[in-house]
């Protein structure tokens, strides 16, 4: 009967351990709230793109956070992409939105404001060790 397998242990064990992972690591930044559930990382853009985030999910008073890694610089071509993401993200589940990003390359500065169009401005929170 389709629907009432129970997932195989392998398939829980992940699950579980990708859940415990991004809850250690939003406490581990201190991002607001605290972790409550992943959501699906899938993105379609205006044009019909897909794209994936590298993460999104709800903390306890309702707060989408959307955690970002980045291996290089930040440019303009990044936070264009990661404004798409949360209007994206905004739209799609109906929430306040909180982007972090994790950088391996010093920004040289842990809040940044970026005008993707004249009335959507996204401000972006960097982590950096």
């Amino acid at each position: 009967m389709y629907g009432t397998e129970i997932y195989h242990l392998n398939d829980r064990t992940m699950k579980y351990l990708s859940m415990a992972q991004a809850k250690r690591q939003h406490q581990y930044l201190g991002l607001p709230g605290n972790f409550k559930t992943r959501l699906p990382q899938e993105v379609v853009f205006p044009n019909m793109d897909i794209g994936r985030a590298d993460e999104y999910y709800l903390t306890d008073d309702d707060l989408l956070i959307n955690l970002e890694e980045e291996s290089g610089h930040v440019t303009g071509k990044t936070l264009k992409k990661f404004s798409k993401y949360i209007i994206f993200a905004a739209d799609r589940f109906n929430k306040n939105v909180y982007l972090a990003v994790v950088c391996h390359k010093n920004p040289n500065k842990s809040v940044e404001y970026y005008q993707h169009l004249p009335s959507v401005i996204i401000k972006v929170h960097y982590y950096y060790f």
